[in-house]
């Protein structure tokens, strides 16, 4: 069984928004911001899936997440906790 983190944020630097939270195992994070796009990276071995979104509300970044979310188990997070 695997779990997946599913992160909404709003406007942050992925880099820095990854070093703070320690991320120790596979995630999706969904930035709301003035572009769409999508980037996959690895920190610490581990998948991160990133979607830049326009669209502006937590429960679009959330769902969002949800969709692409590929684990067994979720938790959603949120940019100001440290994993």
């Amino acid at each position: 069984m695997s779990v997946q983190l599913l992160i909404s944020c709003v406007d942050k630097s992925i880099p820095e928004l990854v070093e703070k939270l320690q991320l120790a195992g596979p995630a999706v994070i969904v930035n709301q911001c003035d572009r769409n796009q999508e980037e996959h990276i690895r920190v610490k071995g581990q998948p991160v899936d990133i979607y830049y979104r326009n669209e502006r509300g937590v429960g679009r970044s959330r769902n969002l997440a949800l969709l692409k979310a590929d684990k067994d188990i979720c938790l959603f997070g949120d940019e100001d906790i440290v994993y």
